[in-house]
């Protein structure tokens, strides 16, 4: 388990990269107001429009307080009110070649990751309609070797359901396979795979989810 030193998420980002992506670029969530941003992510390169990349991704839990680092990927809209928006998915997106990762390369670099850290990951999708007003899927599965087992099942719209159905990676790729396309033309889905980390804080106590804010 990861264990670094922090007063603050942000404090911890910066020393994420320190330690283990020194070449990377950060940039908050909540660009706005930074300080109080609950996910960051590092890039390969500086680029605003964040989306299209594969990424790590450091963000606290709403609920607990505690960090979590991993590698997200997102899809993007395929339609929108605005053709020239960003949130359009593109060909030079990450998640193209994502796809095929999870039917290959994909378990096996979870595998060595879970050795590594000496605790299984998790995977976190989350899916919705790009409103302010609209509810999001939640899902979440442990990963146990080739095994997923299932943590939590927020439905919003059905949209995931059959994916969550899912008992193992072959199971995993053919459905959000599936997903893609016509079946998700309004829907953004971002893929997080990732650990919990153990910080230490450098002050009398602990940062926690009400101290460091989402936007």
């Amino acid at each position: 388990m990861l264990n670094l030193a922090a007063t603050d998420l942000k404090s911890f980002v910066s020393r994420f990269k320190a330690d283990y992506f020194r070449t990377m670029k950060v940039l908050p969530y909540n660009r706005f107001d930074a300080a109080r941003s609950q996910l960051w992510w590092l890039l390969p390169a500086d680029d605003k429009v964040a989306f299209r990349w594969g990424k790590a991704a450091l963000w606290q839990d709403d609920e607990t307080g505690e960090v979590r680092c991993g590698f997200h990927v997102e899809k993007g809209v395929l339609a929108d009110a605005d053709p020239k928006s960003t949130k359009i998915m593109q060909p030079d997106w990450f998640w193209h070649r994502f796809l095929d990762l999870v039917e290959t390369d994909l378990p096996d670099v979870v595998a060595y990751a879970a050795m590594a850290l000496g605790q299984n990951l998790e995977l976190d999708i989350g899916c919705g309609i790009l409103s302010p007003d609209a509810d999001w899927t939640r899902l979440e599965f442990t990963i146990d070797g080739p095994t997923l087992t299932q943590m939590k099942y927020e439905p919003a719209d059905g949209i995931l359901n059959d994916l969550a159905e899912s008992e193992n990676f072959t199971d995993f790729s053919r459905t959000l396979q599936s997903l893609d396309g016509a079946p998700t033309v309004w829907h953004w889905i971002g893929v997080t795979i990732g650990a919990r980390c153990k910080h230490r804080s450098e002050s009398a106590a602990p940062f926690a989810g009400r101290n460091v804010q989402r936007s």
